[in-house]
């Protein structure tokens, strides 16, 4: 079984990819709105 301290590892560790992700999608999008105009 998973103690605590692994849950909450394990919470932390999806939070922080979760929260990586959305910032990368944001900057891509808003990065490939750019793009096309200069092209």
């Amino acid at each position: 079984m998973l103690t605590i301290g692994d849950l909450i590892a394990v919470i932390s560790l999806c939070l922080t990819c979760l929260g990586l992700g959305y910032s990368i999608g944001s900057n891509s999008d808003k990065t490939t709105k750019k793009r096309p105009p200069l092209t």
